[in-house]
C-alpha cells in the first residue's frame, strides 16, 4: 500500500507490523527510515526499495544489505556504481539492472580498467580486507540477463561483437528475443 505513511505507522507503532513489507514499501521514504532508526527495519529488503538512494546506502554502509538486490535495483545507476567502486556490487545483480549500458560494459571490461581495478583490489585487500576483484571479469556476469536487458539495444550488440580485449562478447542470442529494444 503506497498510501501508507510513516505518520500512520508511528501512531500505531505497537501494532503487529510486518517490518519486512514496510522496509520495501514505496510509501516509506529513506528520510522516514533515517528519522525512525529505532524501528526494526530490514536492510536486506530496503535493498529492493524503489526509492533507495546511493546517499542512504553510503550513510548506512554497516547495515546488512542484499548487494545482489541493490546491484539490480533500478534506482542504482551505472554512475553510482562507477563512483563507488569500493562497494561490493554484485555482478549478477548488475547484469539485471535496467540502467546497464553497453558503454558501461565496454568501460569495465577494458584492459586498462582491469589493471586499475587490480591495483584498487590489492589496496583494498591491504587496508580494508575486502575485495572487488569480480567487477571486471566477464564470466562473473549473467549474460542471459544482459542479453535481455532493456538497457542494451540490438544496435549495441551489432556494433560490439567483441570485448575490448578481442574476445567475443558472450551474448546469449536466444535471450535477445526477450529484449524490448
Amino acid at each position: 500500500n503506497t498510501n501508507l505513511t510513516i505518520e500512520f505507522v508511528r501512531e500505531n507503532l505497537y501494532n503487529d507490523w510486518d517490518w519486512e513489507s514496510l522496509s520495501c514499501n514505496a510509501g516509506i521514504t529513506m528520510k522516514d527510515i533515517t528519522n525512525h532508526s529505532f524501528c526494526p527495519w530490514r536492510y536486506e529488503l530496503i535493498s529492493v526499495h524503489p526509492n533507495v538512494t546511493i546517499e542512504f546506502i553510503l550513510q548506512n554502509r554497516n547495515k546488512c544489505w542484499d548487494w545482489y538486490s541493490l546491484s539490480a535495483n533500478a534506482a542504482i545507476t551505472m554512475d553510482h556504481v562507477r563512483n563507488n567502486r569500493e562497494l561490493p556490487w554484485e555482478p549478477i545483480g548488475l547484469s539485471a539492472n535496467p540502467n546497464l549500458t553497453i558503454a558501461f560494459l565496454l568501460e569495465i571490461f577494458s584492459p586498462s580498467n582491469y589493471f586499475s581495478n587490480l591495483v584498487s583490489y590489492f589496496q583494498i585487500m591491504l587496508y580494508q580486507g575486502a575485495t572487488n576483484q569480480l567487477y571486471t571479469q566477464p564470466e562473473k556476469y549473467n549474460w542471459y540477463a544482459i542479453s535481455k536487458n532493456k538497457g542494451i539495444t540490438m544496435n549495441d550488440v551489432e556494433l560490439n561483437p567483441k570485448l575490448p580485449n578481442g574476445i567475443p562478447f558472450p551474448w546469449k542470442y536466444g535471450y535477445m528475443s526477450y529484449n524490448p529494444n
